[in-house]
């Protein structure tokens, strides 16, 4: 009954797992990037800092989903 369901879960943990200090790295790459460019989380208005934030998010998301994917073909 569980024999189809614990290699699924163990790989889908796994990722998982991989997934957290890998999104940590990439939010200060792009963070230390971004704040060459002058484009800071960190200053100016709430409305300023809260569009920047979300357009690091889109940023971050996107790289992370094409590693994903990518890993995903290799499988």
């Amino acid at each position: 009954m569980f024999s189809k369901v614990w290699p699924q879960l163990a790989l889908l943990l796994m990722l998982t797992i991989r997934f957290v200090p890998l999104f940590i790295r990439r939010w200060r790459e792009l963070y230390e990037v971004q704040k060459v460019r002058n484009h800071s989380i960190s200053q100016g208005s709430i409305r300023m800092r809260a569009s920047a934030g979300m357009l690091y998010m889109q940023k971050l998301l996107t790289w992370s989903l094409e590693e994903a994917l990518q890993s995903a073909e290799s499988m």
